[in-house]
């Protein structure tokens, strides 16, 4: 079914007029007043439930955002947000408004007792919950460390021809050749 109606402007009482100076039926989109939850990484991806943020093995605090849109027309309420021992945000409760979005930190810092930290980053919000896992492993900054991050060797390293620093699915090491 169609419906018209006219359109009356509240503050003056009048009803919209046409070019013509007539009453004029409006078109009129109507939407509905409600917000939305999506969740982003640094890079713009969506995070799917329980998918994992790697901080990986560092002896520096590492921090990584994601971020949270609302592509609603009303505004989004997050209650809290829940995050594992070894890791910290300084976000605990916050609006996003319609049509906006806010970025979240999230920090593992270096602390004792060193070693792997993992476990869940929990959101509570007005439209219910949403979870994904993070883990990193924390060294101590007072032992020799070297994360091969620029996939190259220190300058003052040899290693021998026995030797080569490889790279897989992000992670840089040294590993021996098998060849003899």
């Amino acid at each position: 079914d169609l419906y018209s109606f006219y359109a009356k402007e509240n503050l003056t009482n009048t009803y919209v007029k046409n070019e013509a100076g007539n009453n004029a039926y409006v078109n009129v989109h109507i939407t509905a007043y409600y917000a939305t939850f999506a969740i982003y990484d640094a890079d713009g991806l969506k995070l799917m439930s329980n998918e994992q943020i790697a901080f990986g093995t560092n002896n520096v605090a590492v921090t990584k955002t994601v971020t949270i849109k609302n592509d609603g027309t009303a505004p989004l309420k997050v209650t809290s947000i829940t995050l594992p021992e070894g890791f910290s945000t300084p976000e605990t409760a916050f609006d996003v408004a319609a049509g906006g979005e806010k970025t979240v930190s999230i920090t593992m810092p270096i602390s004792e007792p060193y070693g792997l930290k993992q476990g869940n980053v929990t959101i509570e919000h007005a439209l219910g919950t949403f979870t994904f896992a993070v883990k990193g492993t924390s060294v101590d900054p007072n032992i020799f460390f070297e994360n091969f991050e620029s996939n190259g060797l220190p300058e003052s390293w040899i290693i021998g021809e026995r030797w080569t620093l490889t790279s897989q699915s992000g992670n840089h090491y040294v590993q021996q050749n098998n060849n003899t």
